[in-house]
């Protein structure tokens, strides 16, 4: 999988949404009444490039990975009711729309103060395309890992939906999506194709919250297709769940055709745009075992303090005291310190250091410049306050700063691992 991909999966995820959500609960239209275009209305009378419950409950599956580098169910749980209550991980700051089976299980597993986060019920009718609709950040985050991939696919489900049918589906479209579209069939489940003929009219193609219609429609819509435009509006036209329909589509199309092929006329109208593109940054750079990775916020922060370093008169160490020779540190300095202090620039400390350091660093990729701030915040494990001191005067410090403003406009290097400031 691409960087290209991860974005166009999460971002697909929650443009289907987005321009399924005022169809929901509607009749299936015929061809030359098709929508098109991010209108907005609908039941729920969402604002033009609104999404629902689907891209909320992925963004809160992808805090838990962006915030702890790995799937911490009950944190997801309390995520998911942190949603459902407080309107987290929503534009409008409030949730709006929410299926009866997930609606059961939060209030479970907050009853039970998430001791068991697994509140998804077992009931043999409680088939729903809830967790179906939510799947792209555990993909995204385990690309690289297809059994971590399809445990914790199962993992995100059972959070809400306990039935083996529920779970089937789910490895089923984990598998789709980590063959990036293209698996042709299923090697680990005992089940026939769960895939409708490509053939079958689309009068017989259903699209309600049973997650055999929900996916059985995504595909349809993929095959009958050859881009992300024309499947993504296929699909959300069959109206009913089309919220849910368009978000299963958007994940298949867009990790088969990518970001890049998502129509800029809905991209540039998709509320909280940027904060998903950073959800699907990170959560690729931590498919490729970078660990927790800083957002484009945490970058902001670090580069701030770029003007206060490079002052005329500025001095990292104001003096040396006492016959230890303890440092003073410059306030800027302490406070650069307190703000790379942070889970998101904790790498594992591998820069090494040598007298080409600062070349080393203008050419770094992000991972380089974690994992250099990473070892500069331990320095005193080494060397004590004097080599971290040094370290800041010889100019290595302000070298990777320069590197981070440098690269973190580039959207379009995954080699260099950057996260572009949007």
């Amino acid at each position: 999988m691409h960087l290209d991909q991860a974005r166009g999966m999460l971002v697909g995820l929650a443009v289907g949404d987005a321009l399924g959500a005022p169809l929901e609960f509607t009749e299936a239209r015929e061809p030359d009444n098709y929508l098109t275009q991010m209108v907005g209305g609908g039941t729920h009378s969402t604002a033009i490039g609104e999404w629902t419950d689907d891209t909320s409950m992925a963004l809160a599956i992808a805090e838990s990975y962006q915030s702890t580098s790995e799937f911490q169910a009950d944190r997801i749980q309390r995520s998911f009711n942190a949603w459902l209550r407080d309107g987290a991980f929503t534009w409008r700051g409030k949730c709006f729309d929410i299926g009866h089976t997930t609606l059961s299980a939060l209030n479970t597993a907050e009853k039970h103060g998430y001791h068991n986060p697994y509140a998804g019920s077992m009931n043999k009718y409680g088939k729903g395309n809830g967790a179906l609709m939510r799947m792209a950040p555990v993909i995204i985050a385990n690309h690289n890992n297809r059994d971590k991939c399809i445990t914790e696919a199962i993992q995100q489900t059972l959070l809400t939906h306990g039935s083996n049918t529920c779970v089937d589906y789910s490895v089923a479209l984990a598998s789709d999506l980590f063959a990036c579209g293209e698996l042709d069939k299923y090697e680990d489940l005992d089940l026939p194709n769960l895939r409708l003929s490509k053939n079958t009219d689309r009068h017989k193609v259903m699209s309600g919250g049973y997650v055999k219609e929900t996916y059985e429609c995504a595909w349809w819509a993929i095959e009958n297709t050859t881009n992300f435009e024309d499947a993504v509006i296929l699909a959300v036209n069959r109206g009913h769940d089309a919220d849910t329909v368009g978000a299963v589509t958007g994940q298949l199309a867009g990790v088969k055709y990518g970001y890049d092929s998502i129509p800029k006329r809905w991209v540039e109208v998709l509320k909280m745009h940027d904060n998903i593109m950073d959800a699907a940054d990170c959560l690729y750079h931590l498919g490729n075992g970078f660990g927790v990775m800083p957002n484009r916020q945490e970058i902001e922060s670090v580069l701030a303090f770029i003007p206060q370093l490079t002052l005329p008169d500025f001095k990292p160490i104001i003096s040396w005291i006492g016959e230890e020779s303890y440092p003073i540190y410059h306030s800027a300095m302490i406070n650069l310190n307190r703000e790379i202090d942070k889970p998101c620039w904790s790498g594992d400390g591998s820069f090494g250091y040598s007298d080409q350091s600062q070349d080393a660093l203008k050419k770094g990729s992000l991972k380089d410049i974690v994992d250099f701030f990473s070892r500069y915040r331990r320095g005193t494990q080494w060397g004590g306050d004097r080599w971290q001191a040094d370290v800041f005067e010889k100019g290595d410090v302000m070298a990777a700063l320069l590197r981070l403003k440098e690269f973190s406009y580039d959207r379009n290097s995954p080699t260099t691992a950057s996260i572009a400031l949007r």
